[in-house]
């Protein structure tokens, strides 16, 4: 049996198309429903996550809602926590429900920014 094509050769294929398959997909996220890192940073612009401050530090921004339903949430009130930094390096921020709820939805960015 004769062969048409040598190893390398089927090598060198599959490598090219590993790379032309990657810019296709790079090349255009949306066509793929995939986002890019400045689509990101658009989804977020006026109700930024992480904010540059004025001095040159960084300001995390979040709500937490209690999921009442599917559908409704309830912003908790944060007002007069405060965050501590585990051993691990975490954010931690203790808070309690009024009704116990067993979900909640964290939410990057506020509008009030």
């Amino acid at each position: 049996m004769r062969r048409l094509y040598t190893s390398s050769d089927y090598t060198t294929q599959y490598d090219t198309g590993v790379v032309l398959g990657r810019t296709q997909i790079t090349g255009n996220p949306s066509s793929n429903s995939l986002y890019t890192a400045s689509d990101m940073v658009e989804l977020t612009i006026g109700n930024p996550a992480l904010s540059r401050q004025s001095d040159g530090s960084f300001k995390l921004s979040f709500n937490i809602s209690q999921v009442a339903d599917i559908l409704s949430f309830t912003t908790e009130d944060l007002i007069g926590l405060s965050p501590t930094i585990n051993t691990d390096g975490k954010i931690e921020l203790p808070f309690t429900s009024s009704d116990g709820s067993p979900f909640y939805k964290l939410q990057f960015g506020t509008n009030d920014e």
